[in-house]
């Protein structure tokens, strides 16, 4: 059944959460910062977060682990072309992050890829405080899942309300179906305001009783190293020639490969300055409208950790 076909609660979950529903993009895609890319090298696995402490849209909070569980997870974009919202709200105001990609083959690869529980300082860019500890299959649940972006059709009168998924399709549904949709919440939704994102995202529930600190900041290892060689990477649209400056501040990313960098299909074409546009009101912001060198060391320092 195709998506434009879907009518029933009965309907969208069939569709959704089939198992082979998230294998069906030609591309993935993750957008994050530079140093995060570099780490990624470095500790040659994709970091997941704890979806309770990094979600930042209310209606994939239904979307969580049971009472004994924490859920992880790490996001992928499966639109074709560069998205300028996400160079912009996942790699850093300074417009200066990367994308790494990945083919539908690898996307597979990496569904099934090791799985490693590890403490981090403060948060989930920070340093590991201690090796990563292997977890065994039957120690977490890896599943993979397509984003449904869901919510009232302001266009017109009534309870009608809105599914979108992938493309430009848009499915009228009633109150009632977006209703059950919602109070089951078996499904992985979000409001159509994140809809540009086209989101598919790899998932790992692992027992609370495995993190050792109730209190501990956790982060979940998905290991790379089966399809570290074959992954892209394009750099923002703000770099013009980024070879050099890349290789020059990041190791991990050097040591790669750096021929194997990619320009924007927008290089040179775009300079959003949101740094200084943010910093406006900063109290350390100097006369010439640009951060103090110190705040600026400072966040160098941060985003390589």
């Amino acid at each position: 059944m195709d998506f434009k076909e879907l009518t029933t609660v009965q309907n969208y979950n069939d569709f959704f959460l089939d198992p082979r529903r998230a294998n069906h993009h030609t591309f993935y895609y993750h957008y994050t910062r530079l140093g995060s890319v570099d780490n990624i090298f470095k500790e040659n696995a994709f970091r997941l977060r704890n979806l309770a402490e990094s979600s930042n849209d209310e209606g994939e909070k239904q979307h969580s682990a049971g009472e004994g569980e924490v859920l992880f997870s790490v996001c992928f974009a499966t639109g074709t072309s560069e998205n300028l919202p996400m160079w912009y709200l996942y790699s850093g105001a300074d417009g200066k992050g990367g994308r790494l990609g990945l083919r539908k083959s690898d996307f597979i690869v990496l569904r099934n890829a090791k799985v490693s529980l590890a403490e981090v300082e403060n948060s989930p860019s920070h340093p590991l405080l201690e090796s990563p500890v292997p977890l065994g299959k039957d120690e977490y649940e890896i599943t993979a899942h397509d984003v449904l972006y869901i919510g009232r059709d302001t266009a017109n009168k009534g309870n009608l309300y809105r599914a979108k998924y992938c493309g430009d399709t848009n499915n009228k549904i009633l109150e009632k179906t977006y209703q059950g949709i919602m109070q089951e919440g078996h499904l992985l939704t979000k409001g159509l305001i994140w809809f540009y994102e086209k989101e598919t995202r790899i998932e790992v529930k692992v027992p609370k009783k495995m993190l050792k600190k109730p209190n501990g900041n956790y982060v979940v290892l998905l290991d790379l190293s089966d399809v570290i060689d074959r992954l892209s990477l394009r750099v923002a649209p703000e770099f013009s020639e980024p070879t050099e400056e890349v290789i020059g501040r990041y190791p991990n990313i050097k040591a790669w490969l750096a021929t194997k960098i990619e320009k924007s299909d927008f290089a040179g074409e775009i300079n959003m300055n949101l740094t200084g546009k943010l910093c406006d009101d900063c109290p350390n912001k100097n006369r010439s409208g640009e951060s103090s060198h110190a705040d600026s060391n400072k966040n160098q320092r941060e985003e390589s950790k």
